[in-house]
């Protein structure tokens, strides 16, 4: 079922519309994956923060447990539409519930807080981040070079040449 969502979201949003209805009235609607899936379409497809925000909520009212995937997806939500303030609720979320912020969180949290203008989250959580990887660095060197700040980029790609 994920991939005919998917696939949905290529043709146009009103096939995927009568597919999220199926897929809630056959009851496989709290599959993590489908879920993910449906978070996905929501923001990307139309842009809509309410709704993948009422998918976020409807997945933990039914004890879906989330995953890093989830966390991605209602992040980069975020980070489109320019929820800031979400995007803070979604970090402390993680936080409150103990998700190891790996590179793929640190990615979309810095990627997040960067393109809603807090240059000072992106970089502590940058340095936060114990497991960093090529995108987590990537992300915060585009950070801070987006925003004025090319020294510091330049220090930071310097610092990961050399270790």
């Amino acid at each position: 079922m994920t991939p005919l969502l998917l696939s949905c979201e290529l043709i146009c949003i009103e096939e995927g519309m009568p597919i999220h209805g199926r897929v809630l009235k056959i009851g496989i609607g709290c599959d993590l994956f489908i879920q993910n899936t449906l978070i996905y379409f929501a923001y990307v497809e139309m842009r809509t923060m309410k709704l993948a925000s009422e998918l976020f909520n409807e997945m933990e009212d039914t004890k879906v447990k989330l995953d890093n995937c989830t966390h991605v997806n209602i992040l980069s939500a975020c980070t489109r539409t320019g929820a800031l303030s979400q995007g803070e609720w979604i970090h402390a979320y993680i936080d409150k519930n103990g998700f190891d912020i790996d590179g793929f969180i640190a990615t979309a949290l810095v990627d997040m807080y960067s393109k809603c203008g807090n240059i000072e989250k992106a970089t502590r959580v940058f340095r936060s981040t114990s497991r960093k990887d090529i995108s987590t660095w990537n992300s915060i060197i585009s950070c801070l070079s987006t925003h004025g700040f090319g020294e510091q980029a330049l220090q930071i790609w310097c610092f990961e040449l050399c270790c």
